[in-house]
């Protein structure tokens, strides 16, 4: 396992990379997902709200 590892001596040049890739594609997840956790809150919040235009609620003296 550890010939395996140490890549016939290049391993400096081969894990580096593969660590920095998955590393990037870590934060590109944990970025997404965070946004849209944060869309779907705005839409629950949307949802509860009445439309602008609902005037039935308000009451008019005439």
């Amino acid at each position: 396992m550890a010939d395996f590892l140490q890549m016939g001596g290049y391993a400096i040049y081969i894990w580096p990379p593969y660590v920095l890739s998955f590393a990037v594609l870590g934060f590109i997840f944990q970025r997404r997902w965070a946004r849209l956790r944060q869309l779907r809150a705005l839409e629950s919040a949307a949802e509860k709200q009445p439309p602008e235009g609902d005037n039935d609620s308000v009451k008019v003296s005439s």
